[in-house]
């Protein structure tokens, strides 16, 4: 995205209210990588069917060691070139291990997330990228910096809200969300059920809560074994 492009969307933004200087201390290290705790769940977990939406010109999808994959992605890389909700619509598979790593948006995030869960096998495993904006800018709905992480962190914390769904977030690589489907344990009471109206400075104060933060070893025993 052209610079002058990120800095008039950051500007709109402010104009709109929609900043805050409020930041989130994580500094991310070079590895663990999201690819790392993906090939670590395919290893343990015996992933035979593995399913990634948003491949991106396979940056990802090429380094899964699983032995069926499926990618999907409306522009490139991956097997499917069709949108997520497109695929999800016509599925009739089931998969072991799913990456969700398509448009940033909360409100997509969400349908990905369900649309996830009823194709998984029994104790499947749901991984999601970019979950942790360390700044309000990369949280923007539109890339206005050169990292952008969109708001997928709503989606996550909606989903610690349903009885369904047990998640996580791993302190890696922007951070990295883990849901099982099983019953939550520590179910977050929010407004209307939804996270679509929280801003930003609400997070940066208590994000550790908000998003169940654990470290990349728990992240790992969440996934493979069914503790955190």
């Amino acid at each position: 995205i052209p610079r002058v492009v990120q800095a008039a969307r950051r500007a709109r933004n402010r104009l709109q209210g929609n900043y805050t200087s409020a930041t989130i201390p994580v500094q991310w290290p070079d590895s663990p990588l999201r690819i790392d705790l993906l090939n670590e769940i395919v290893a343990r977990n015996g992933v035979r069917d593995y399913l990634e939406i948003g491949c991106r010109d396979d940056e990802c999808f090429s380094q899964i060691r699983a032995p069926h994959k499926v990618g999907v992605d409306p522009v490139s890389g991956g097997t499917v070139r069709a949108t997520s909700d497109e695929f999800f619509a016509a599925n009739r598979a089931r998969f072991d291990l799913v990456f969700i790593d398509g448009l940033h948006l909360y409100e997509q995030v969400v349908r990905d997330i369900r649309n996830a869960v009823a194709a998984l096998n029994p104790g499947g495993v749901i991984v999601l990228h970019d979950c942790l904006p360390t700044d309000c800018v990369a949280q923007y709905r539109e890339q206005a910096s050169r990292i952008w992480n969109g708001d997928v962190w709503k989606a996550i914390v909606e989903a610690r809200s349903w009885p369904d769904v047990d998640t996580v977030t791993c302190l890696i690589d922007h951070g990295v969300g883990i849901i099982r489907a099983r019953p939550n344990p520590e179910p977050l009471a929010l407004p209307g059920g939804s996270a679509a109206a929280m801003r930003y400075e609400t997070l940066a104060a208590d994000w550790q809560r908000l998003l169940r933060t654990v470290d990349y070893a728990a992240g790992v025993r969440f996934a493979c074994d069914g503790g955190d």
